[in-house]
């Protein structure tokens, strides 16, 4: 079906509902996260992620206590932020990132996103592109009645250049909208980096987070991992947060023992309680003596 049999009601319907879903997300309160995500709590792993993010919310100036991790009950690996004053993980990435510095990076990335205020950056954005993305419809929308009511060939013409201001309008509403989400990812890499340069951590978690990632933008979205589709990475995006990694005095720098070792047995804590049993003896099985797999 080309776009000229397309009813204008469908372009105008599939705009407002593109509209009202990002705002929808971007607008999303502290109340309504917590009512609408499977939330979980564990003091164990609280303490955990609150270990992590101390030093990098300080040093970005989100103050003590200002913004809480809080943990959502899902497999998939993401991470986001909808407000100031919360850091979604989900368990995914704390079961699939391999070293406290993966996950450490992720939330580094999600401060820089909070100290750079890009979600209310991004909701005065589609309020405003909302605003032009309705007089663009509704000079399309003129232009095609105009044409129908000529009833002549002449009228036609004009029908779908209507069609062509609506449609063209939305397409550049939504470059302009891709355009600014991707420069708020990339400043979101350079403010996190300078988070963990500052507080002697390395970069490579977050480098490998987004190589690993940078990977999904070549499969199907039936297929990608949510991180992948939030969090786009071109190929000048990566090339230039490797180069700032391997700058860094730190980059080489190990996680603490220690620190690797709680992180090894919140994984196991989560592999255990979420899990299927046949999964987690397959992970575990009776050989491994550790104390994770005890």
């Amino acid at each position: 079906m080309t776009s000229s049999s397309i009813p204008v009601s469908y372009h105008v319907q599939r705009l407002c509902l593109l509209f009202a879903a990002v705002i929808g997300v971007s607008g999303f309160s502290q109340n309504a996260a917590a009512q609408s995500l499977p939330l979980i709590r564990d003091t164990e792993i609280e303490n955990l992620l609150n270990d992590y993010s101390r030093p990098i919310f300080q040093t970005a100036g989100l103050g003590t206590g200002r913004v809480r991790v809080r943990i959502v009950n899902n497999r998939v690996f993401n991470a986001f932020v909808v407000d100031g004053r919360n850091v979604f993980m989900h368990t995914g990435t704390l079961m699939q990132a391999g070293s406290p510095n993966e996950v450490i990076g992720v939330l580094a990335h999600e401060a820089g996103h909070i100290a750079g205020g890009h979600m209310a950056a991004l909701r005065a954005r589609i309020k405003k592109d909302q605003t032009r993305a309705l007089l663009a419809q509704i000079l399309g929308i003129g232009a095609m009645i105009g044409g129908a009511a000529s009833g002549s060939d002449g009228g036609s013409d004009i029908g779908a250049a209507g069609q062509g201001i609506a449609l063209g309008g939305t397409e550049l509403i939504m470059r302009g909208l891709t355009a600014e989400r991707r420069s708020q990812e990339s400043a979101a890499d350079q403010a996190g980096l300078s988070y963990l340069t500052a507080t002697g951590q390395s970069g490579r978690g977050m480098l490998e987070t987004f190589e690993r990632f940078a990977q999904q933008e070549y499969i199907s979205d039936t297929h990608k991992d949510v991180f992948a589709r939030t969090h786009p990475v071109a190929r000048t995006r990566l090339s230039r947060l490797r180069q700032l990694v391997q700058s860094s005095p730190y980059a080489g720098k190990k996680d603490p023992p220690q620190l690797s070792h709680r992180h090894d047995m919140m994984r196991a804590k989560l592999f255990g309680y979420i899990e299927d049993p046949s999964i987690v003896f397959n992970r575990y099985p009776m050989s491994n003596t550790s104390l994770p797999a005890r």
